[in-house]
């Protein structure tokens, strides 16, 4: 006859995604690229829309809220310098976190730029594993969540 204790089974609950209910924007112009941060970031649970361009980012930020912001800086129509800009200055993001993802590297005349726009973080697309732009959109939805952005 088994104990009690043997008699009960194991239930193993499934493990919550990293980003469960975090809602993503994600500014970038090339397809692929996009489709790789998408299907990546939807795996771990976010909620994410694309726009390719500054001008559709700022058109989605008016019609939706988002947890985070993800840019890209060199796109057509309008770059992701002037987007944040515009939606700053139009109170459109607040204090919505911002990672920069891009393939510029460290001129100083960039980094001046990002700084002065408020950006939580900034990434190279080409030194940055998946994993850490999870990491890091993990640190500060999760902040924008609990301060109730």
């Amino acid at each position: 006859m088994k104990s009690f204790l043997e008699s009960i089974k194991v239930i193993s609950l499934p493990k919550k995604k990293a980003l469960s209910g975090v809602s993503i924007l994600l500014v970038e112009d090339e397809v692929r690229i996009s489709r790789m941060y998408v299907r990546f970031l939807a795996h771990e649970g976010a909620r994410v829309r694309v726009a390719f361009d500054g001008v559709q980012g700022l058109e989605m930020l008016s019609k939706e809220k988002f947890d985070i912001i993800v840019l890209d800086l060199m796109m057509p129509r309008m770059n992701g310098y002037d987007m944040l800009k515009t939606a700053r200055d139009s109170k459109m993001v607040g204090d919505i976190p911002v990672v920069i993802l891009t393939n510029l590297k460290d001129r100083p005349e960039d980094v001046e730029k990002i700084q002065e726009l408020g950006v939580s973080d900034y990434l190279i697309k080409s030194d940055t594993h998946l994993h850490k732009l999870l990491h890091k959109i993990e640190k500060y939805a999760k902040r924008a969540l609990r301060s109730g952005v």
